[in-house]
């Protein structure tokens, strides 16, 4: 069971839903496709458009990194201690998005973080589909 699967079931008595019941071209994309690119626009790149670009880079760095992890998070509410984990995971992703478009631009970045989303995503839905 993967650590998103475990943190449901432990703490939520949740089940996983859509992702164990539904099939798996349905699972893929939801789960890899969809909700990877949606999140990148609404989490990572909105609140940099309106947070950083409108203002001085260097000083509102960690303005954004909070308030994008923390959407990160609740976004993904199943439990207190799986928002806590994914605000973890949501900081690493705003913090590549920042990094990326410093360094070369927004599209690289959403790009970025949508693959490494994705990816993660894909890997944890193989899992919960074999039961791991």
């Amino acid at each position: 069971m993967t650590s998103f699967g475990f943190l449901v079931k432990t703490y939520s008595g949740l089940s996983l839903g859509k992702i164990q019941s539904g099939s798996l071209p349905d699972s893929i994309f939801l789960v890899v496709i969809l909700a990877p690119f949606l999140e990148t626009i609404f989490i990572q790149y909105i609140p940099y458009t309106m947070i950083v670009k409108r203002r001085n880079i260097k000083t509102e760095k960690p303005a954004y990194l909070a308030v994008s992890s923390v959407l990160f998070g609740l976004i993904h509410w199943y439990h207190i201690y799986f928002v806590i984990v994914t605000i973890i995971g949501g900081f690493f992703l705003s913090n590549r998005f920042f990094q990326v478009s410093i360094k070369r631009n927004e599209l690289a970045a959403i790009i970025s973080i949508f693959t490494i989303h994705a990816v993660s995503n894909l890997i944890s839905t193989f899992m919960i589909k074999l039961g791991l």
